[in-house]
């Protein structure tokens, strides 16, 4: 899954390589909160790649829930 704040080129490159994306630009769910993006990554069983530092926050966000969490 892919956060609204990750340029879409990222998501455009990962489909081309043959992987499954959600990018919550294309959920027309913008301006999501980050706690209801954390539960739509643990509903989906997804990997998360943001740009949004409140994710690095173990206690809020526990990465283990979920497939990961990458920061960039």
């Amino acid at each position: 899954m892919i956060d609204e704040n990750v340029s879409y080129g990222v998501v455009e490159r990962l489909q081309v390589k043959g992987y499954e994306v959600i990018s919550i630009s294309d959920l027309s769910k913008r301006g999501m909160p980050d706690e209801d993006i954390y539960a739509l990554v643990l509903g989906e069983q997804a990997i998360l790649v943001t740009r949004d530092y409140h994710f690095t926050n173990p206690i809020r966000f526990p990465a283990e829930k979920t497939r990961g969490i990458v920061y960039i």
